[in-house]
């Protein structure tokens, strides 16, 4: 009789350093990744894809949801004339009497459309608040998260057909109805969902089109820039373009996703 034995904990993880962070009824769940290497799929020269070293840190188990932003936004001095968020026909939170609420439904699904501007600012915040350091991710530490220990796979859980994997090519309809509340399908090896469709999200670098990158140790992108890089797809990306390796641009102030978060120590 063959017995079913659990799967290895893969060595990137460390369950003992997870927690939520409830500052302001967020309740966040906020998974460790150890320091350690991986093969940066989405950047490559002469010699392919470089292994890269990041420092450990924690990132968001989920997207940051329309019930979250709004704690923030309500928080907050005109966010709207900030650019933080859209309020419109297709966004996933409304205004009612002055406040911020999710759109009925909407709850759990992720905050959408917001600016890299009001993502960062989010951020900001909380790290005053907490007295912890929380940032957007760089896009390496994003894609080593999606990535979930799989080295160079074309998607987060391997070579599988993503059809019921994640949320993508959904092009009729009002966006908000067309994404899904977080944590809908399976998470990656890394216990991380919805990296791959859903909302495109912000990462903390500035966009650049070369190849090659300039450190193999928590590299972080140029210091200036235009736009800033998006990762991950979303609910109307054909399924060439959920791919972790996949990099997108927009200037920090156009509000086009939404965004996870990560703790430095």
């Amino acid at each position: 009789m063959v017995k079913n034995t659990p799967e290895p904990l893969p060595p990137d993880l460390d369950p003992s350093k997870d927690y939520v962070e409830k500052a302001g009824g967020l309740d966040m769940e906020m998974i460790w990744i150890n320091s350690g290497q991986f093969t940066y799929g989405s950047r490559w020269g002469a010699s392919g894809s470089p292994l890269v070293f990041l420092d450990g840190y924690w990132i968001g188990k989920h997207e940051v949801t329309a019930r979250q932003y709004c704690i923030f936004l309500n928080a907050v001095k005109d966010p709207e004339k900030k650019d933080f968020i859209l309020i419109f026909d297709d966004s996933t939170i409304i205004k009612k009497e002055g406040k911020f609420i999710p759109r009925p439904g909407c709850e759990n699904k992720p905050a959408y459309p917001l600016s890299w501007v009001g993502a960062n600012a989010f951020c900001e915040m909380l790290s005053k608040g907490t007295k912890r350091k929380y940032l957007l991710p760089t896009e390496a530490q994003w894609e080593r998260a999606a990535r979930g220990g799989l080295v160079v796979q074309p998607f987060p859980w391997g070579n599988e057909n993503p059809d019921g994997r994640a949320n993508f090519g959904r092009r009729d309809g009002k966006a908000w109805d067309n994404l899904m509340p977080v944590g809908t399908y399976p998470p990656n090896r890394f216990g991380i969902y919805d990296v791959a469709g859903n909302v495109m999200e912000w990462c903390r670098d500035w966009f650049d089109g070369a190849s090659d990158i300039t450190t193999s140790k928590n590299p972080a992108g140029p210091e200036i820039g235009n736009e800033k890089v998006l990762k991950g797809g979303n609910f109307i990306s054909s399924s060439q373009y959920i791919r972790p390796g996949e990099r997108f641009q927009n200037p920090p102030w156009y509000k086009a996703g939404g965004f996870r978060l990560v703790r430095e120590p």
